[in-house]
Order: C-alpha cells, then sequence, then structure tokens
C-alpha cells in the first residue's frame, strides 16, 4: 500500500473544502514533521481507518473493546510459575502488524539496545561485553505488564502524532489485566503482540540514554534486550544496584531482584545464554552436547526411532534439531560444521 502523504492533492482539497490558509499551513507543518521521520502521515483515526482500508465504525469498535480481541494462555517459566501470554486474534493482530511495519520500526530507538532491532541479536548483544572483567546483569521485573497504556500514549504523541490519535493507536497495542498487587485492572502491553516489542524499546529510551550515559562515565559497556540489562567492565567500575534501582524505578520500571547477577573473572560469565568468558563467544557446552546426543541417536536408531523413544513429534524433529545446529553456527562456526556432517549422515527419508 501506498502511504505516502499527497501534498498537493491535501493542499488542493483543503481549498476546495473552504479551509482557511492557516489551518492548511498547520496540517502540512505536522505532515512534515512526520515525513521527516520517515513516518506515515496520520491526521486522525478516522483517516487511519481510509489507511487500513477498514470501515470507521468497525475500527472505532476495535478500539473500544480490544481487550474481547485477545485469547489467553499461560507457559511455564523456567524458574517455576507462570506467565501469561495473551495473543490478539488475526484482525487485531493485523492492525497491530500495520502499526509496527509502518511506524513503530522506524521510530529511532537507542544503539544499546539491542533486540528486536534489524541488524542487532543476542550475538551482537554478548559481543558487546566479549573480554571484559566482569558482568553485573540486572532483570526488570514484568517488563511489558510494567509499561503502561499512558506511558504508550506518551511514546506516539512524541513521535509526532496528535494528541487524540495517539489516545487510539495506544488501545490498539495494549489490553487490560488484573493487577494482582493492587486487585484493579490496568491497561499494559500484552506479552503475544507483535507491537509490544518495540514498543517497549521505544517507552525504555530515555532508560537505556540513562543508563549508557552512565556506564559511559563508569568507564563500562552496557546494552539491553528485552528486559536484560547488561554492565561489563573492571569490578570496581560497575555501578552500584542502589543507583540503578533509583534510575529504573524513576523510569516506570521495576529490578527483579532475584535475577540480578554479578560475575568476576573466573567464574562463567554469559550474556543472553552466550559465554562471553576468554576472548570470543561461546555457546554453553550442555546446549552443544544435547545437540550431539540427538545426532549420535538419531544415527544410530534413525529419526523414527530416536523420536519415539524420547516421545517428541517425528514430523519437526529435523528442522528443530537443524534449527539448533545453525545456532552454534551463528556463534562457534567450527563445532557446527562437525555436527552438521554427522546431521547429512542422518537417513532423513522424504
Amino acid at each position: 500500500m501506498d502511504i505516502r502523504f499527497p501534498r498537493d492533492a491535501f493542499v488542493q482539497e483543503a481549498q476546495n473544502q473552504g479551509r482557511s490558509q492557516l489551518f492548511i499551513e498547520e496540517c502540512l507543518l505536522y505532515a512534515d514533521g512526520l515525513q521527516y521521520k520517515n513516518l506515515p502521515v496520520i491526521f486522525s483515526t478516522k483517516h487511519l481507518s481510509l489507511l487500513l482500508e477498514l470501515e470507521y465504525k468497525e475500527l472505532n469498535n476495535i478500539i473500544l473493546n480490544s481487550y474481547r480481541y485477545y485469547k489467553t494462555f499461560s507457559i511455564a517459566k523456567k524458574r517455576g510459575g507462570e506467565r501469561q501470554i495473551k495473543c490478539p486474534n488475526h484482525i487485531l493482530k493485523s492492525l497491530q502488524r500495520w502499526i509496527l511495519n509502518n511506524i513503530l520500526i522506524n521510530v529511532r530507538v537507542s544503539s544499546a539496545c539491542k533486540g528486536f532491532r534489524k541488524g542487532e541479536s543476542i550475538i551482537t548483544n554478548a559481543d558487546t561485553h566479549l573480554g571484559c572483567q566482569a558482568i553485573l546483569r540486572v532483570d526488570l521485573e514484568n517488563f511489558f505488564d510494567t509499561i503502561t497504556e499512558n506511558q504508550v500514549r506518551k511514546s506516539f504523541i512524541r513521535i509526532g502524532y496528535s494528541t487524540n490519535l495517539s489516545v487510539d493507536l495506544a488501545k490498539l497495542c495494549v489490553t487490560s489485566r488484573l493487577d494482582s498487587t493492587t486487585g484493579e485492572y490496568v491497561s499494559s502491553l500484552p506479552q503475544g503482540a507483535p507491537t509490544s516489542p518495540m514498543l517497549a524499546n521505544i517507552v525504555a529510551y530515555r532508560l537505556d540514554k540513562r543508563l549508557s550515559s552512565l556506564a559511559n562515565k563508569l568507564g563500562v559497556r552496557y546494552s539491553r534486550y528485552a528486559d536484560d540489562l547488561v554492565f561489563s567492565g573492571n569490578t570496581t567500575q560497575l555501578p552500584k544496584i542502589e543507583l540503578l534501582k533509583k534510575i529504573i524505578t524513576e523510569e516506570g520500571l521495576k529490578i527483579n531482584n532475584q535475577k540480578t547477577l554479578l560475575r568476576r573473572e573466573g567464574q562463567k560469565r554469559m550474556v543472553t545464554g552466550i559465554i562471553v568468558s576468554g576472548d570470543k563467544l561461546r555457546v554453553p557446552k550442555k546446549y552443544k552436547k544435547d545437540i550431539w546426543k540427538h545426532l549420535h541417536y538419531a544415527l544410530l536408531y534413525g529419526p523414527d526411532g530416536h523420536t519415539s523413544r524420547i516421545k517428541v513429534n517425528p514430523a519437526t524433529f529435523k528442522e528443530w534439531l537443524l534449527g539448533r545446529i545453525m545456532y552454534v553456527r551463528s556463534v562457534e562456526k567450527d563445532a557446527a560444521e562437525d555436527m552438521l556432517k554427522v546431521f547429512n549422515e542422518i537417513s532423513w527419508g522424504f
């Protein structure tokens, strides 16, 4: 869809409608500000409905009742407990993907942000801290749940959109949940919506800038991948936890004290699941050992025999195992090449 702003046609139509020159100039100023940032020009929710090729009445109904467009389910956390996932249905998800692909991916975030950005990954995040003496990892508690509708609305306003439109854009990207602490319903970013990761990055822009500035003053490195904050450098130069808590709280977020971790020289230092101890990135031995175990038994018993023994779906096992090998290849190419040789010796069939 071509969403470039038809400037000349807009002026002509506004003049035909008898709009004042002041009105036209204000609209053009608004549009120019958005175009300068490579963002689609959207004047109102009704205008948004035209760009989405959706009846305004239908769009407004979704905005007012967005909570009805989610399916809720839970998944187990690694450390116990459950994480609630709210997945939008195909209608709302398509609207959120439009917002993501046309607006959010064009919004500037901090260079310290390594998650959910083109050209960045858990590997570039880990590489930031390679060769450092010590690593301090700080986890943000309930990252998406903590980011409120109000913060999202303000983000759209800061991007350059009008207040009324920002209210509705925010409502399309958040949903209500029961706060276990207060017993009240609050609106926040849902885990499961395609817009949530990038909106979280945008909301965390000020946090990233403040922590990057702090890291520079201390002479250490800083990066953030989603809710995982990492500082690295000399042990004596790393920031104090109390100062980090103060900054993070001021930005409307919370530290998960149970996941705050300091690793010094001589201890295994990991960043987003990758070992950064020594002079190169490495995949944990346990992860590689598990791949070799599956390769050995798939070669010995055949894929069907092995999957029946471990009770996994044989239809997806090949792709699953190859995916794990290719992950290793992205970090340790030589180790993965040895795995691929054995993988290709297995009789996979058709």
